[in-house]
């Protein structure tokens, strides 16, 4: 195994698409879909974009262009085999949303974290 983490950014997206279009939850198309929009998205926009691939895919797009949405790919050589959700607190609209982590102390946060089809933790 040849493991390399990188930043997603822009020039990065092909990779992260194709993992969630491909390989991540390989067993479970349902969640195919999902594309880590979760902590991203108002429960209100999540309940409305839900199941829709094609819209939850653009806004995917949309937010890892504008930097939004960070995170982290784990490769395996050139092939991605993992993802991470991680970035400033300020991104994550159901942290903000909620009272109780209105701090001047958390200034990261960790959303999700997949690997391959077998695990996927969203917090």
């Amino acid at each position: 195994m040849d493991i390399v983490i990188k930043k997603l950014s822009a020039e990065y997206a092909d990779d992260f698409f194709g993992f969630f279009d491909n390989d991540a939850f390989s067993d479970h198309d349902e969640w195919k879909w999902c594309y880590c929009l979760e902590s991203h998205l108002s429960a209100q926009e999540n309940d409305k974009l839900w199941g829709q691939k094609r819209k939850r895919r653009k806004k995917a797009e949309n937010l890892i262009r504008a930097g939004t949405m960070n995170g982290y790919l784990i490769y395996d050589s050139s092939r991605v085999i993992g993802w991470c959700n991680a970035g400033d607190k300020s991104d994550y609209r159901p942290i903000c949303e909620n009272k109780k982590y209105h701090t001047d102390i958390l200034k990261k946060a960790l959303s999700a974290f997949a690997v391959g089809n077998a695990f996927c933790v969203c917090l």
